[in-house]
């Protein structure tokens, strides 16, 4: 496995990410690594947690108190400059296994990549930086060690929560290309998970949890195709992301620069209070 100091584009690669961003070895002096930010925010998750609503909510709550917050490239945006170099890819699980290539073959995965970004030093006036985000064991590990400024919120939800979520978001990222719809969207609604064919799901959902969610997708006529890809969805991102352990790698190494939120027991805007209130704490 090699680090991105052996850049794995080539030597000394330059990539513009945004206008104000780069990745790589930036060109001349005008440019600032982000790791050496005296504030950057770091949102761990994984799929339907919440991130994209509760960063929204948290940025508006911190500059009402004067604090000036600027988003990173975020990782659906650096995926698809440095891991996919722009290549059109709309399958999510395509991208899902792309991504665990990278991260096998370079060290830290996306957290490497972060470690890696520029920004303009014209546009370094902002308090806070904020980055959507990381997932896994190994991109927490790395942005611990490699990143000493950054403070991690990890946010967190029962797999029902994100899958109700995620079918609910109707957001086009979310596509999955390998289920013909004439296939999967019959007259008749499945009894079981065992009739989806999505393969074994106790790690996720319970048997209990199983029953409710199809009655649930039935009554809010989930079409049977969306519900497999869904479940698809989360499925190939356990066999990659573990939550528990990431959590537990964030309080081991970094308890003092890390806020657990779990967001199936908060609302939207009870999150970004408390997280609102531990970027005041940990940058003041």
């Amino acid at each position: 496995m090699q680090s991105l100091d052996k850049d794995p584009h080539g030597s000394n690669s330059w990539i513009p990410v945004e206008p104000i961003f780069g990745y790589g070895y930036p060109p001349d002096s005008g440019w600032r690594r982000v790791a050496n930010h005296r504030s950057l925010i770091i949102l761990v998750g994984t799929t339907a947690v919440g991130k994209g609503t509760v960063i929204t909510l948290t940025r508006q709550q911190l500059e009402q108190h004067n604090q000036k917050t600027l988003l990173l490239p975020n990782r659906r945006q650096l995926t698809d400059k440095i891991i996919l170099m722009d290549k059109p890819i709309t399958c999510r699980l395509q991208r899902m296994k792309l991504t665990q290539q990278f991260r096998e073959r370079v060290a830290g995965g996306m957290a490497s990549i972060l470690d890696h970004l520029w920004i303009q030093v014209s546009n370094t006036d902002p308090s806070i930086l904020i980055f959507d985000g990381l997932r896994g064991e190994s991109e927490v590990s790395y942005a611990i060690a490699a990143l000493p400024n950054a403070r991690f919120v990890l946010l967190e939800a029962p797999a029902v929560t994100r899958l109700q979520r995620l079918l609910k978001r109707q957001d086009q990222f979310d596509m999955v290309t390998t289920i013909p719809e004439t296939e999967q969207d019959t007259d008749l609604f499945p009894e079981s998970f065992d009739q989806l064919n999505v393969g074994a799901v106790d790690h996720l959902f319970s048997s209990f949890e199983q029953k409710q969610l199809l009655k649930w997708a039935q009554d809010e006529s989930i079409l049977k195709s969306n519900l497999v890809s869904k479940i698809q969805i989360l499925l190939e991102e356990s066999q990659n992301y573990n939550t528990e352990t990431t959590k537990q790698t964030l309080l081991d190494l970094a308890s003092s620069r890390t806020l657990v939120v779990d967001t199936s027991q908060v609302s939207s805007v009870e999150a970004s209070n408390l997280i609102g209130q531990f970027i005041q704490l940990v940058t003041t």
